[in-house]
Protein backbone atom coordinates (compact mmCIF):
# COMPACT_ATOMS: atom_id res chain seq x y z
CA UNK A 1 0.00 0.00 0.00
CA UNK A 2 1.93 3.31 -1.13
CA UNK A 3 0.77 6.02 1.13
CA UNK A 4 1.52 9.92 1.44
CA UNK A 5 1.02 11.31 5.15
CA UNK A 6 0.63 15.00 6.15
CA UNK A 7 1.40 16.16 9.48
CA UNK A 8 -1.83 14.11 10.28
CA UNK A 9 -4.10 11.29 8.57
CA UNK A 10 -7.17 12.06 6.90
CA UNK A 11 -8.91 9.17 5.44
CA UNK A 12 -10.97 10.12 3.00
CA UNK A 13 -13.19 7.92 0.76
CA UNK A 14 -14.89 9.78 -2.06
CA UNK A 15 -16.77 8.28 -5.29
CA UNK A 16 -16.49 11.22 -7.93
CA UNK A 17 -19.56 10.91 -10.54
CA UNK A 18 -19.96 13.34 -13.45
CA UNK A 19 -23.45 14.77 -13.09
CA UNK A 20 -25.49 17.76 -12.15
CA UNK A 21 -26.21 18.59 -8.74
CA UNK A 22 -25.52 17.50 -5.11
CA UNK A 23 -27.43 14.18 -3.28
CA UNK A 24 -27.09 12.77 0.06
CA UNK A 25 -28.50 9.43 1.72
CA UNK A 26 -30.12 9.80 4.96
CA UNK A 27 -28.05 7.77 7.69
CA UNK A 28 -27.25 7.66 11.72
CA UNK A 29 -24.00 9.58 10.66
CA UNK A 30 -22.38 12.32 12.52
CA UNK A 31 -21.71 15.05 10.03
CA UNK A 32 -23.28 15.66 6.33
CA UNK A 33 -20.59 16.45 3.49
CA UNK A 34 -21.86 19.00 0.95
CA UNK A 35 -20.18 20.06 -2.44
CA UNK A 36 -21.18 22.23 -4.96
CA UNK A 37 -21.48 21.84 -9.11
CA UNK A 38 -18.64 21.71 -11.61
CA UNK A 39 -18.25 22.93 -14.99
CA UNK A 40 -14.82 22.53 -16.07
CA UNK A 41 -13.52 22.71 -19.94
CA UNK A 42 -12.27 19.61 -21.52
CA UNK A 43 -8.56 19.45 -20.01
CA UNK A 44 -8.85 21.58 -16.77
CA UNK A 45 -7.39 21.33 -13.62
CA UNK A 46 -10.36 21.58 -11.12
CA UNK A 47 -11.38 21.63 -7.18
CA UNK A 48 -14.21 19.86 -5.79
CA UNK A 49 -14.85 21.81 -2.50
CA UNK A 50 -15.72 19.41 0.67
CA UNK A 51 -17.83 21.37 3.16
CA UNK A 52 -19.00 19.62 6.59
CA UNK A 53 -22.08 20.59 7.86
CA UNK A 54 -24.07 19.30 11.29
CA UNK A 55 -20.59 18.63 12.85
CA UNK A 56 -20.63 16.47 16.00
CA UNK A 57 -16.96 17.05 17.04
CA UNK A 58 -14.82 15.83 14.40
CA UNK A 59 -11.58 14.41 15.43
CA UNK A 60 -10.53 10.92 12.96
CA UNK A 61 -12.42 9.94 9.81
CA UNK A 62 -11.62 8.16 6.42
CA UNK A 63 -13.40 8.77 3.45
CA UNK A 64 -13.18 6.96 -0.03
CA UNK A 65 -13.13 8.95 -3.01
CA UNK A 66 -14.02 6.54 -6.07
CA UNK A 67 -14.31 8.15 -9.72
CA UNK A 68 -13.92 7.34 -13.49
CA UNK A 69 -10.70 7.09 -14.24
CA UNK A 70 -11.36 7.31 -17.88
CA UNK A 71 -12.21 10.64 -17.23
CA UNK A 72 -11.21 11.84 -14.27
CA UNK A 73 -7.02 12.02 -13.04
CA UNK A 74 -6.75 12.32 -9.41
CA UNK A 75 -3.79 15.21 -8.72
CA UNK A 76 -4.21 15.93 -5.10
CA UNK A 77 -5.81 17.08 -1.97
CA UNK A 78 -5.52 20.23 -0.28
CA UNK A 79 -6.41 21.19 3.58
CA UNK A 80 -9.93 22.78 4.22
CA UNK A 81 -10.50 26.07 6.20
CA UNK A 82 -11.30 23.79 9.68
CA UNK A 83 -8.40 21.60 9.40
CA UNK A 84 -5.13 20.50 8.16
CA UNK A 85 -3.02 17.48 7.94
CA UNK A 86 -5.07 15.72 5.20
CA UNK A 87 -3.40 11.95 3.82
CA UNK A 88 -3.51 10.24 0.77
CA UNK A 89 -3.76 6.84 0.52
CA UNK A 90 -3.83 4.31 -2.31
CA UNK A 91 -5.08 0.88 -2.12
CA UNK A 92 -3.67 -1.75 -4.02
CA UNK A 93 -4.94 -5.00 -5.44
CA UNK A 94 -2.13 -8.03 -6.33
CA UNK A 95 0.33 -5.03 -6.32
CA UNK A 96 -1.27 -3.05 -8.55
CA UNK A 97 -2.33 0.64 -7.37
CA UNK A 98 -6.50 0.72 -7.98
CA UNK A 99 -6.74 4.15 -10.53
CA UNK A 100 -10.38 4.72 -10.25
CA UNK A 101 -10.37 5.60 -6.20
CA UNK A 102 -7.98 7.43 -3.64
CA UNK A 103 -8.59 6.88 0.42
CA UNK A 104 -7.98 9.98 2.46
CA UNK A 105 -6.94 9.47 6.07
CA UNK A 106 -6.81 12.23 9.25
CA UNK A 107 -6.92 11.94 12.82
CA UNK A 108 -6.07 14.20 15.81
CA UNK A 109 -6.11 14.44 19.67
CA UNK A 110 -8.25 17.91 19.61
CA UNK A 111 -11.15 17.80 18.30
CA UNK A 112 -12.80 20.12 15.31
CA UNK A 113 -15.89 21.72 16.49
CA UNK A 114 -16.48 23.86 13.53
CA UNK A 115 -18.36 23.30 10.56
CA UNK A 116 -17.18 24.84 7.05
CA UNK A 117 -14.92 23.86 4.20
CA UNK A 118 -13.04 20.14 5.09
CA UNK A 119 -11.08 19.64 1.99
CA UNK A 120 -10.48 20.40 -1.77
CA UNK A 121 -10.09 17.80 -4.40
CA UNK A 122 -8.19 18.27 -7.34
CA UNK A 123 -8.51 16.21 -10.52
CA UNK A 124 -7.75 17.02 -14.22
CA UNK A 125 -10.43 16.46 -16.81
CA UNK A 126 -9.96 14.32 -20.22
CA UNK A 127 -9.21 16.61 -23.01
CA UNK A 128 -11.20 14.14 -24.86
CA UNK A 129 -14.52 14.95 -24.02
CA UNK A 130 -16.94 16.66 -25.52
CA UNK A 131 -19.23 19.91 -24.06
CA UNK A 132 -22.20 18.53 -21.71
CA UNK A 133 -20.74 15.12 -21.10
CA UNK A 134 -21.36 14.03 -17.63
CA UNK A 135 -20.09 12.07 -14.79
CA UNK A 136 -20.32 11.96 -11.12
CA UNK A 137 -18.23 11.69 -8.06
CA UNK A 138 -19.21 10.33 -5.14
CA UNK A 139 -17.20 10.70 -1.25
CA UNK A 140 -18.17 8.62 1.69
CA UNK A 141 -16.83 6.75 4.55
CA UNK A 142 -14.28 4.03 3.95
CA UNK A 143 -16.33 0.62 4.47
CA UNK A 144 -12.78 -1.02 4.88
CA UNK A 145 -11.03 -2.18 8.54
CA UNK A 146 -7.98 -2.51 9.48
CA UNK A 147 -6.51 0.90 8.09
CA UNK A 148 -5.15 2.11 11.80
CA UNK A 149 -5.49 5.74 12.75
CA UNK A 150 -2.78 6.96 15.45
CA UNK A 151 -4.38 6.56 19.17
CA UNK A 152 -7.63 5.29 20.06
CA UNK A 153 -9.92 7.48 18.44
CA UNK A 154 -13.53 6.78 17.25
CA UNK A 155 -13.41 7.14 13.60
CA UNK A 156 -15.98 9.77 12.46
CA UNK A 157 -19.27 9.26 10.24
CA UNK A 158 -20.72 10.82 7.16
CA UNK A 159 -23.72 11.42 5.39
CA UNK A 160 -22.10 10.55 1.76
CA UNK A 161 -22.54 12.92 -0.76
CA UNK A 162 -22.38 12.47 -4.68
CA UNK A 163 -20.59 15.59 -6.67
CA UNK A 164 -22.07 16.59 -10.36
CA UNK A 165 -19.92 17.20 -12.77
CA UNK A 166 -20.44 18.43 -16.40
CA UNK A 167 -18.31 19.80 -19.03
CA UNK A 168 -18.63 23.21 -19.48
CA UNK A 169 -20.61 24.49 -22.96
CA UNK A 170 -18.44 27.53 -25.11
CA UNK A 171 -19.69 30.50 -23.07
CA UNK A 172 -19.07 33.56 -21.98
CA UNK A 173 -20.89 33.00 -18.86
CA UNK A 174 -18.50 30.52 -16.76
CA UNK A 175 -18.94 28.64 -13.16
CA UNK A 176 -16.38 28.30 -10.54
CA UNK A 177 -14.99 25.48 -8.38
CA UNK A 178 -18.50 26.17 -6.38
CA UNK A 179 -20.87 26.57 -9.15
CA UNK A 180 -20.88 30.08 -8.89
CA UNK A 181 -20.54 32.89 -11.70
CA UNK A 182 -19.12 36.32 -11.71
CA UNK A 183 -19.65 36.93 -15.23
CA UNK A 184 -22.55 38.67 -15.01
CA UNK A 185 -22.65 42.42 -15.13
CA UNK A 186 -24.57 44.85 -13.45
CA UNK A 187 -27.99 45.95 -15.05
CA UNK A 188 -28.44 42.60 -16.83
CA UNK A 189 -31.87 41.07 -17.71
CA UNK A 190 -32.41 37.64 -17.28
CA UNK A 191 -33.75 37.29 -21.15
CA UNK A 192 -29.69 38.35 -21.72
CA UNK A 193 -28.68 35.57 -19.56
CA UNK A 194 -30.53 32.99 -20.80
CA UNK A 195 -30.15 33.98 -24.13
CA UNK A 196 -26.49 33.73 -23.44
CA UNK A 197 -26.46 29.99 -21.43
CA UNK A 198 -28.67 28.67 -24.74
CA UNK A 199 -26.57 29.99 -27.51
CA UNK A 200 -23.82 28.10 -25.41
CA UNK A 201 -25.61 25.08 -25.52
CA UNK A 202 -27.34 25.07 -21.98
CA UNK A 203 -30.40 23.94 -21.80
CA UNK A 204 -33.88 24.37 -20.02
CA UNK A 205 -32.24 27.28 -18.58
CA UNK A 206 -34.07 29.20 -16.07
CA UNK A 207 -32.94 31.94 -13.14
CA UNK A 208 -34.96 32.49 -10.06
CA UNK A 209 -34.85 34.97 -7.08
CA UNK A 210 -33.04 34.17 -3.93
CA UNK A 211 -36.88 33.09 -2.34
CA UNK A 212 -36.58 30.14 -5.35
CA UNK A 213 -39.23 32.14 -7.58
CA UNK A 214 -38.87 32.48 -11.37
CA UNK A 215 -38.00 35.35 -12.87
CA UNK A 216 -39.50 37.68 -15.13
CA UNK A 217 -37.39 38.27 -18.72
CA UNK A 218 -37.43 41.45 -18.08
CA UNK A 219 -36.32 41.48 -14.31
CA UNK A 220 -32.71 42.13 -13.23
CA UNK A 221 -30.42 39.78 -12.49
CA UNK A 222 -29.02 39.95 -9.10
CA UNK A 223 -26.59 38.19 -6.48
CA UNK A 224 -28.02 35.66 -5.15
CA UNK A 225 -30.13 34.56 -7.96
CA UNK A 226 -29.81 30.91 -8.84
CA UNK A 227 -29.66 29.61 -12.00
CA UNK A 228 -30.93 26.24 -13.24
CA UNK A 229 -29.49 24.93 -16.97
CA UNK A 230 -29.09 21.42 -18.17
CA UNK A 231 -29.88 20.00 -14.70
CA UNK A 232 -27.60 21.80 -12.73
CA UNK A 233 -28.26 24.79 -9.84
CA UNK A 234 -25.34 27.39 -10.32
CA UNK A 235 -25.50 30.77 -7.77
CA UNK A 236 -25.08 34.27 -9.31
CA UNK A 237 -22.55 36.75 -7.75
CA UNK A 238 -22.79 40.30 -9.42
CA UNK A 239 -19.90 42.06 -7.53
CA UNK A 240 -21.16 45.68 -6.27
CA UNK A 241 -24.91 44.19 -5.83
CA UNK A 242 -25.45 43.42 -2.33
CA UNK A 243 -28.65 43.40 -1.99
CA UNK A 244 -29.75 41.04 -5.02
CA UNK A 245 -31.26 43.98 -7.21
CA UNK A 246 -28.88 43.35 -9.64
CA UNK A 247 -27.80 47.21 -9.46
CA UNK A 248 -25.21 48.60 -7.89
CA UNK A 249 -26.38 52.07 -5.40
CA UNK A 250 -26.29 54.10 -2.74
CA UNK A 251 -27.91 51.44 -1.03
CA UNK A 252 -24.67 48.52 -1.16
CA UNK A 253 -22.33 51.50 -0.79
CA UNK A 254 -24.14 51.41 3.14
CA UNK A 255 -24.45 47.69 3.80
CA UNK A 256 -20.33 47.93 2.42
CA UNK A 257 -19.81 50.04 5.23
CA UNK A 258 -21.62 48.50 7.67
CA UNK A 259 -19.71 45.27 6.74
CA UNK A 260 -16.30 47.08 7.38
CA UNK A 261 -18.01 48.35 10.65
CA UNK A 262 -19.55 45.36 11.77
CA UNK A 263 -17.69 42.15 9.61
CA UNK A 264 -20.42 39.26 9.49
CA UNK A 265 -23.17 41.18 8.12
CA UNK A 266 -22.49 39.55 4.37
CA UNK A 267 -21.29 35.94 3.89
CA UNK A 268 -21.67 33.68 0.66
CA UNK A 269 -21.83 35.41 -2.14
CA UNK A 270 -22.86 38.47 -0.87
CA UNK A 271 -19.36 38.73 1.22
CA UNK A 272 -18.05 37.45 -2.45
CA UNK A 273 -19.78 40.23 -4.45
CA UNK A 274 -18.55 42.76 -1.80
CA UNK A 275 -14.43 42.06 -2.87
CA UNK A 276 -14.64 44.46 -5.74
CA UNK A 277 -10.97 43.72 -6.34
CA UNK A 278 -10.85 40.68 -6.10
CA UNK A 279 -8.23 39.58 -3.71
CA UNK A 280 -9.83 37.27 -1.01
CA UNK A 281 -11.20 40.13 1.38
CA UNK A 282 -13.65 43.13 1.79
CA UNK A 283 -11.41 46.07 2.75
CA UNK A 284 -11.36 49.88 2.67
CA UNK A 285 -10.14 49.56 -1.20
CA UNK A 286 -13.33 48.22 -2.09
CA UNK A 287 -15.39 50.79 -0.31
CA UNK A 288 -13.29 53.57 -2.02
CA UNK A 289 -13.70 51.15 -5.08
CA UNK A 290 -17.59 51.36 -4.51
CA UNK A 291 -17.66 55.06 -4.21
CA UNK A 292 -15.94 55.97 -6.85
CA UNK A 293 -18.14 53.63 -9.33
CA UNK A 294 -21.60 55.91 -7.96
CA UNK A 295 -19.79 59.12 -8.03
CA UNK A 296 -18.49 58.66 -11.65
CA UNK A 297 -22.44 58.46 -12.63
Amino acid sequence: MAVKRGAAFILITAILFLCVGVSTVAQDTDGILTAGNVTPNPGDTFSISLYLDANTSLNAFRLLVTYDQSILTFVDVEDGAILSGIGTMVREVDGEPLTNEVALVWNEADPVEENGLLCKLKFTLSESLQPGAQTTVAVAGDPEEGWCLDGDLELYEFVPVSVKVMVAYPCDITFDGEGITTDIALNTPVSDVVSELESGGYTDVVIRDKDGTDKLWSALVGTGDTILASGNVFTVCIPGDLNNDGTESVTDYVILRSQLLNPGILSGVYEKAADLNNDGSVSVTDYVTMRAHLLAR
